[in-house]
């Protein structure tokens, strides 16, 4: 775990470093934008080289991992040599880290941690005594995310193929799922590396986004107010949360962590609104414990029960010669399996108590083309 921690911290160092160095970056950006964008640039780049690496490599493990994240420190420690010294010279003063244009800032950021770890905590991989819950995307996002992670971790995918349907290369901007996998072989498990990286990047984005209303409106308050109307918009929905949490006789904090309702998409009042934090704040009770037998249902149609068939009760009966009607085909959407392109005249399988013979299809084979609807 600790070679984890010293990658992504050593990470942040280089690239703030970098950003410092570079003339025309220090001018624009003030120590604040330098810390938040050094931080975004420096998990970029380092991330890359450690993808780089394992490319090489075709895999992906703790040697090559420990290794690099020395290497990363010492390239820091370069970069922050001369700063180092100075502040050893002149020694460490307030005003080196605080302008008074960082309040509303402080703010904002004081705001929104206590609700992105609370999200992040419920609604990502969760450990329960009777399993694993998560809430949100779990259905796909969450899935997909944990699948490629693993893929790069455990199943060396190098170069990157498409998961779900190998061998199709991933064309998918796979970096942050390779990030987290990089994690893990560091000594983070998974649901630990997806919630420090998480964390630190939506405070970094929320940051940021104040950083650039304080640029246009040149005021704290309106960029306090900017960020914070962006990050929980949702129209006047807020009016109905304040008016049901008055009258529900809770304290503030109870209320907000027994939300029923989602005030950005209220469609019982009228309210339609995306919102990027409440419609990801859902109670997380989806719980990843399935039967191993029965197939899944739910989410964005994407379950095995759309396309499995139970063969378990088929009958076996004595085979008949079965004689085929030619028909005229296209292909029609994607086909992932290959096909026959021909109607059957018998049925496939035996149905009835004491049934040993098979009946045959009536009619004719149909000549306009069925789309392929089935994977």
């Amino acid at each position: 775990m600790f070679t984890g921690i010293a990658f992504l911290s050593g990470a942040a160092l280089f690239g703030v470093g970098l950003i410092r160095c570079l003339p025309g970056l220090r001018r624009l950006l003030n120590p604040a934008e330098q810390l938040l964008w050094g931080l975004v640039s420096g998990w970029v780049l380092t991330t890359s080289g450690a993808y780089c690496i394992s490319r090489v490599q075709t895999r992906l493990s703790y040697g090559p991992m420990l290794a690099f994240t020395i290497v990363v420190w010492i390239f820091s420690l370069l970069l922050w040599f001369k700063p180092l010294q100075r502040i050893r010279r002149e020694g460490l003063r307030l005003g080196t880290f605080w302008r008074p244009e960082y309040g509303g800032l402080a703010l904002v950021l004081a705001l929104f941690t206590p609700i992105y770890l609370r999200l992040f905590s419920t609604h990502m991989l969760a450990p329960q005594a009777d399993g694993v819950y998560s809430g949100g995307s779990a259905w796909y996002d969450m899935s997909f995310h944990a699948a490629l992670s693993s893929s790069f971790r455990y199943g060396r995918n190098f170069p990157p193929l498409y998961t779900m349907l190998p061998p199709e290369p991933l064309r998918y901007p796979f970096l942050p799922d390779f990030q987290t996998a990089a994690l893990m072989a560091a000594g983070l498990s998974l649901r630990t590396a997806l919630m420090i990286t998480a964390l630190v990047l939506a405070l970094a984005t929320t940051g940021l986004l104040y950083s650039f209303a304080y640029r246009v409106a040149r005021s704290q308050k309106a960029a306090a107010l900017a960020t914070m109307l962006f990050l929980l918009n949702g129209g006047l929905g807020f009016i109905d949360f304040f008016r049901d949490w008055w009258t529900s006789g809770k304290g503030f904090i109870q209320f907000w962590n027994t939300l029923g309702v989602n005030y950005a998409n209220y469609s019982e009042r009228g309210i339609h609104w995306t919102n990027i934090i409440a419609d990801t704040t859902k109670k997380a009770t989806f719980k990843f414990v399935r039967s191993a037998t029965a197939p899944m249902s739910g989410g964005a149609a994407a379950s095995p029960n759309k396309w499995m068939m139970k063969m378990l009760t088929a009958k076996a009966v004595a085979r008949t010669p079965g004689f085929v009607t030619f028909a005229n085909a296209v292909l029609a959407g994607p086909v992932l399996k290959k096909r026959k392109k021909i109607a059957r005249n018998i049925i496939i399988q035996a149905a009835g108590n004491g049934v040993k013979s098979i009946n045959t299809e009536n009619g004719n084979a149909i000549i306009t083309p069925i789309p392929e609807t089935r994977k």
